[in-house]
């Protein structure tokens, strides 16, 4: 729980010491592609109100819960992708004038995660059919996005400023594409080892050398 610890902390740190929405740090699309540009990592930790803050800090834990000791260092990487995306939204295609909350870049942890883990087929899932709860979980997800898009407001929080479900949207992309990009990285990389070590059986055969010398330690390594 070091990384949910620590992002908590600097998300209690912003309310408690800037107050509510403070203005030098939500993010203002004007200022941030000028002079200040911290505004598109401050506006994430930044907050309208009480209800908004705890509704993010709660849903931060409970992610730091389920996926943080799974996920490991991809926890912070989807979080940092949930960011950028919601960033790219808000300059390139959003009318708001600006924007705090961390909501949008916990859908992309939140839908990451869930991805993760049922990729990560854990022992006591795959023997029942809870392991694709983790694939239905982020569809629930993209529904209450619809149904928050088509009502125009959040059905779990009631905050002082306007709900911004397209920016969750942008933050549920971030985790699938994320996730798609990782394991293709993965995949690339145990082909390149599966190559490499035919490579190195059929290098031994040809030497005459797999019984076990300097060119192949291991006896009865066969070709995949």
């Amino acid at each position: 729980m070091n990384q949910t610890s620590i992002l908590l902390l600097v998300v209690a740190s912003a309310a408690g010491l800037m107050g509510w929405a403070p203005a030098a740090l939500v993010s203002l699309p004007e200022l941030a592609l000028g002079a200040q540009p911290w505004r598109l990592v401050s506006g994430h930790f930044a907050h309208a109100d009480l209800n908004h803050w705890m509704m993010n800090s709660a849903g931060l834990l409970a992610c730091g819960l389920l996926f943080e000791r799974a996920c490991r260092a991809h926890f912070t990487g989807l979080l940092i992708t949930g960011m950028v995306f919601v960033n790219v939204w808000l300059l390139a295609g959003s009318s708001l004038s600006a924007y705090c909350g961390l909501s949008g870049a916990l859908n992309a942890v939140f839908v990451g995660g869930c991805l993760m883990r049922y990729s990560a087929a854990d022992t006591w899932a795959q023997q029942s059919s809870l392991r694709y709860l983790w694939l239905l979980l982020p569809l629930l997800d993209l529904l209450k996005i619809g149904v928050e898009f088509c009502s125009g407001q959040a059905l779990f929080s009631d905050s002082s400023w306007a709900s911004t479900p397209l920016a969750h949207l942008a933050g549920w992309l971030a985790g699938g594409v994320y996730v798609a990009v990782w394991s293709s990285i993965k995949s690339c990389c145990a082909d390149t080892r599966r190559l490499a070590r035919n490579n190195f059986v059929a290098y031994c055969l040809a030497r005459k050398t797999a019984d076990g010398c300097a060119f192949c330690p291991s006896r009865g390594l066969s070709l995949l």
